[in-house]
């Protein structure tokens, strides 16, 4: 199964080359769920996530895009990348799967672990052979700066839950799960 931005939140991101001039970040009780980004024409693109379940044992939870802000106040903002040209918009992919828990797995698990799953994520080329259920999907954008540094906003496998490098209430990502696609 395929989970991918449409061709018209493609285009919407990709104004992102244009340059950003404020990052708008968003939670929900502990973690971001949203980030707003303004860019130079003063419009505002919208990054969240949004549930996919895939079958009772395995819900995703891909990247979406839409014009519009947040009527909410941010929770963090940032505008270090005011005036700096965009080198790259890249779109981050990422596969999730699930495969059966091993027997020590299941020793840590508390109540019954019959039929018992675990579920990663990582590259495609990383699902194992025996998975269970796979899907690829968009899961958020990379901005690469002319100063060399980066922007990584992406989607996590804890509920609605963003990864966004540089906020202080994000967890960190593990950037080399993701393949880059260019917009």
């Amino acid at each position: 199964m395929r989970l991918f931005l449409d061709e018209g939140e493609r285009q919407l991101l990709a104004r992102l080359g244009a340059g950003v001039s404020n990052v708008s970040v968003y939670r929900t009780g502990m973690y971001p769920t949203a980030v707003v980004f303004t860019v130079p024409d003063c419009s505002q693109i919208k990054l969240f996530a949004t549930e996919e379940v895939i079958d009772s044992e395995f819900e995703v939870f891909p990247a979406r895009a839409s014009a519009g802000g947040v009527g909410d106040a941010p929770g963090m903002t940032m505008d270090w990348m005011v005036g700096l040209p965009v080198v790259r918009v890249s779109i981050l992919r990422k596969s999730e799967w699930i495969e059966a828990a091993d027997n020590e797995t299941k020793a840590l698990m508390l109540g019954g672990s019959e039929g018992a799953t675990v579920q990663h994520e990582g590259k495609s080329q990383d699902i194992p052979a025996g998975a269970l259920s796979e899907v690829s999907l968009d899961a958020g954008i990379e901005i690469e700066f002319d100063d060399g540094r980066t922007l990584l906003v992406a989607t996590s496998m804890f509920p609605y839950a963003l990864y966004v490098s540089g906020c202080d209430f994000s967890e960190s990502s593990d950037a080399q799960i993701y393949e880059r696609q260019s917009l």
